[in-house]
């Protein structure tokens, strides 16, 4: 679902048929390891990142740090659910929906009331279902664990 986008690219350099294969393998197995939250692995897909790390990619590599508990990007992350959304929204919701989600693990750590607010703007007014239900998943998830502001 969230893997490549079409317009996937690797820069201005071109890149041989083979290299580029290995590193949409190495992008997707970073991305696989931080859906599976392997805490483990989180040294190895920093050194993948330095590697094969690419600009269009780098939302999804916030996003996996994030899953593993690493909130370094969490800013990054939080300004692209500010952004409009594009022309063909399907793979942008499935991303937004995984960062909301990181969202409230990050919330449960680090209180923050402007960004509680936000979620629950989002789960009000959000323009497609799922990113409002993702959203209300979130602060219901917040509520459990007791971090939910009042």
């Amino acid at each position: 679902p969230e893997y490549f986008p079409p317009e996937f690219t690797m820069g201005t350099a071109r890149v041989s048929d083979e290299a580029k294969n290995e590193i949409i393998l190495a992008l997707t197995l970073m991305k696989t390891l931080g859906r599976l939250r392997d805490v483990e692995s989180l040294d190895i897909i920093k050194k993948a990142w330095k590697e094969y790390g690419t600009e269009d990619q780098k939302i999804y590599y916030a996003l996996t740090l994030a899953r593993l508990g690493d909130y370094s990007y969490i800013k990054y992350l939080i300004n692209r659910l500010k952004m409009d959304y594009p022309q063909n929204p399907e793979r942008e919701i499935l991303l937004r929906v995984g960062i909301i989600e990181v969202l409230s693990e990050y919330l449960a750590k680090y209180p923050d009331s402007e960004l509680q607010n936000f979620l629950v703007f989002l789960s009000e007014d959000a323009s497609y279902p799922e990113i409002r239900t993702s959203a209300r998943n979130a602060l219901a998830s917040l509520q459990k664990s007791g971090k939910a502001k009042k």
